[in-house]
């Protein structure tokens, strides 16, 4: 199961099919291939890997790799399925094959494909590939483009801290900070990697962020909790916990806030 053994606010999600056909400005019958293709993941992976393959020997170039890769991340070979996603990403970089297909090679293509590649790596258990992919994606960004920006970093500092490398992601979450002061998501990152440097004052900085622009915030609650514990203030922590609970029943954060007063009774 990947990943569920890390904190919750640090989980790297597994990569998901393209919904959307980024190949649509291909000629026909080119990106009608690669949604039929893509389309066979989910259900039949091996006969996509099989059709994928033989797109590949018919000079299928991107499309084709990038359906292989996502045919082989179902089939449970992330490794190669992130082999294929970095080769697709060289190939957007030097436009191989992407002029007679009339393929836009611009840079947002080649970022997806590298942060998929990243996701892949992780599903592989190999976070510094995971890492590299997501600094190749960060290189090819550019700088203007803020959005996207935050969110390799936010992927990146995920792996710093899938690696136990918090001081590398208290760096990326500052940087992708530093171009949007309103993300709960990245306060509530950063607080989790300060205290596991034992920088508590600068964990509570963050959340308080945090809560001051969503009071009710599960992850932040959660996360001040687990502070409020370590600290020694239990019955702060507890009023955390059962906040979460309380507000939200049935979710996965009610639920760790609930084993959280759980493990608080068997050793308080």
């Amino acid at each position: 199961m990947p990943l569920i053994a890390m904190l919750i606010v640090f989980l790297v999600s597994a990569p998901a099919l393209a919904v959307d056909n980024p190949y649509a400005g291909l000629a026909q019958p080119d990106a009608a291939r690669y949604k039929a293709c893509v389309a066979r993941v989910a259900s039949e992976p091996d006969v996509a890997r099989r059709a994928a393959e033989l797109w590949l020997e018919n000079e299928g170039g991107v499309p084709a790799k990038h359906c292989l890769a996502l045919a082989l991340i179902a089939l449970e070979r992330p490794a190669e399925g992130a082999e294929w996603l970095e080769e697709a990403a060289r190939d957007m970089a030097m436009r191989k094959g992407l002029d007679a297909l009339g393929a836009d090679g611009g840079p947002d293509l080649r970022v997806s494909l590298l942060t998929q590649a990243a996701d892949a790596w992780i599903l592989a258990r190999l976070p510094d590939r995971a890492y590299r992919a997501l600094s190749e994606a960060l290189a090819a960004l550019p700088v203007s483009d803020s959005t996207k920006r935050i969110e390799v970093y936010r992927d990146r500092a995920r792996v710093s801290a899938f690696q136990g490398n918090w001081q590398q992601a208290v760096e990326d979450l500052s940087a992708a900070l530093a171009l949007d002061e309103g993300r709960v998501d990245l306060y509530v990152l950063r607080a989790a990697a300060h205290r596991h440097l034992g920088r508590f004052a600068a964990a509570d900085y963050d959340l308080a962020r945090a809560l001051a622009i969503d009071g009710d915030n599960a992850a932040a609650l959660l996360e001040r909790g687990n502070l409020r514990r370590i600290e020694g203030d239990d019955a702060a922590a507890r009023r955390d916990w059962e906040r979460v609970a309380e507000l939200y029943p049935g979710t996965e954060e009610g639920e760790l806030a609930l084993d959280n007063l759980e493990l608080m009774r068997a050793d308080p």
